[in-house]
């Protein structure tokens, strides 16, 4: 377990940052960052076992199939969102983010500050 968890990958196109079947697990907080005009992705079962995490990128991806589950807040911030969620349905073709203490979703230029 780690107190804080920040990654950041950036790509001018393509995935920036692929998640694959993992779980994290951190006391403070999670932050993953796609920067550029690329993509985070998530793929199978991903678990984010934190208070808060910080999703980021262009657009994010769950796949189809695919589930990432948050324990605690979540926020996401992406102008093209390609997952589904309570509130946000995209398409029955991407997969689901969940957070036990409520998802918001905001565009991506008013993404937090990677360094917090």
């Amino acid at each position: 377990m780690a107190r804080a968890i920040r990654v950041r990958g950036y790509s001018p196109r393509d995935d920036a940052l692929i998640i694959d079947g993992s779980r994290f697990k951190a006391g403070q907080f999670i932050k993953l960052y796609a920067e550029g005009t690329s993509a985070l992705r998530f793929r199978n079962a991903v678990s984010l076992d934190t208070p808060l995490a910080v999703l980021a990128g262009k657009t994010v991806i769950v796949e189809r199939g695919s589930i990432v589950v948050i324990s605690g807040k979540g926020r996401v911030f992406t102008d093209h969102p390609q997952f589904n969620s309570p509130g946000v349905v995209t398409s029955p073709d991407h997969g689901t983010i969940q957070a036990g203490k409520g998802l918001t979703l905001k565009g991506f230029a008013d993404a937090e500050p990677f360094k917090r």
